[in-house]
């Protein structure tokens, strides 16, 4: 390959590295502390919830996280039971 491609690359390449590394760090990934709020309702099935009003369902469970591949403490909008 010509060294322009590999150039091209290497830039996308630390753009996403760069953007992965801002979004853990503020806490803004789907699972991030701060990811589902009042103002950002989740779905069900998505993000780290603190309350009810963080979810598009009314429903944050808590402690389900395993459910879902994370930590057991990890609380997540799913539908009502």
């Amino acid at each position: 390959m010509s060294g322009k491609i590999w150039l091209v690359i290497g830039i996308i390449a630390v753009v996403v590295l760069i953007s992965y590394t801002a979004f853990s760090m503020t806490g803004n990934s789907v699972w991030g502390r701060n990811y589902c709020t009042q103002q950002n309702p989740c779905p069900a099935g998505i993000g780290d919830c603190d309350a009810h009003t963080d979810c598009l369902t009314n429903y944050c469970a808590p402690d389900v996280g395993t459910k879902y591949g994370k930590s057991a403490t990890i609380d997540v909008c799913e539908e009502k039971p």
